[in-house]
């Protein structure tokens, strides 16, 4: 076996392996430290990670098909790789903490975040790769813990939230009771990164939506078409707001499916709510989308 440590800003190709040595990290109180181990064996192993005074949380990094990585036209010598391929990019939780090595670079993702009554200072997270046979590999990554803490975020960070394909992919009813739990669930791992702002879906656009095409509705606003004319459409953006405030919920209500392309535009909003913390966002939140 061989093992190495990498930064959380690699990306580690399962054929070539880190080509970069982790640096040392330093964090905040409030931070967390991310960083990248990664294997060359031939057995399932078992990962384990600790340190005291921190909460580890360890992660597969799996590969995805990747056809098309850049435009035939628009290439650079800043490309990790044109050719299509496999490219490092889901994280996913190790199953019983085994990771399939099967004779590849295979790379855990480790994020370290400090509990509220560690020391200062200096610590090291032993990560330890065991096969069935017993055998060991072990790295060390140094965290550096400054006793200071940042001040409450003001600048305004949001992110394409893509509450449609998440439906897609999930297979559930749009904005149905399963596709709220499964927003709630992507919106407060959002408020843990530092996500205080999301892009609200008044209009579903047809973005990414070829002319004639159809993508699913997660819109706030429901339109009908009566004798050829579109009259003016509904909008419950405020009760979905105060849904987020604890007013009496609005989400079973009934929605468009589709939203067509016919070669025109609509806009969204954008809502601001405050600093996130990790429980910013309960199950009374609004919901989110591409707009």
């Amino acid at each position: 076996m061989e093992c190495k440590l990498a930064g959380a800003l690699e990306k580690i190709f399962s054929a070539k392996g880190p080509l970069y040595p982790a640096p040392p990290l330093s964090i905040l109180r409030g931070e967390t430290a991310s960083f990248q181990a990664a294997i060359l064996a031939r057995d399932d192993l078992r990962v384990t990670a600790s340190c005291p005074g921190f909460s580890l949380r360890v992660r597969e990094v799996l590969e995805m098909p990747v056809r098309m990585p850049s435009f035939p036209d628009r290439e650079d010598e800043n490309y990790l790789s044109t050719a299509p391929g496999l490219f490092p990019d889901l994280l996913r939780d190790l199953p019983g903490g085994i990771l399939r090595a099967r004779g590849r670079w295979k790379a855990v993702w480790i994020d370290a975040d400090p509990e509220a009554d560690c020391p200062a200072g200096k610590h090291e997270i032993l990560v330890t790769f065991e096969s069935p046979s017993g055998e060991k590999e072990t790295a060390v990554q140094t965290v550096t813990l400054v006793d200071a803490a940042l001040p409450p975020q003001t600048l305004l960070h949001t992110e394409w939230f893509h509450a449609d394909c998440l439906a897609d992919y999930y297979g559930v009813e749009p904005l149905g009771e399963e596709h709220w739990r499964i927003l709630e669930n992507f919106l407060r791992a959002a408020a843990r990164m530092g996500i205080n702002m999301i892009l609200t879906p008044v209009l579903t656009p047809p973005l990414d939506t070829a002319v004639g095409g159809e993508r699913t509705t997660v819109q706030l606003v429901k339109i009908r078409r009566d004798e050829g004319v579109f009259p003016s459409g509904s909008i419950i953006l405020r009760s979905l707001i105060s849904t987020r405030n604890g007013a009496p919920s609005t989400r079973r209500r009934s929605w468009p499916r589709r939203t067509a392309n016919t070669g025109g535009s609509s806009a969204g909003r954008r809502t601001r709510w405050a600093a996130p913390t990790p429980d910013s966002y309960g199950s009374s939140c609004p919901p989110c989308g591409r707009s």
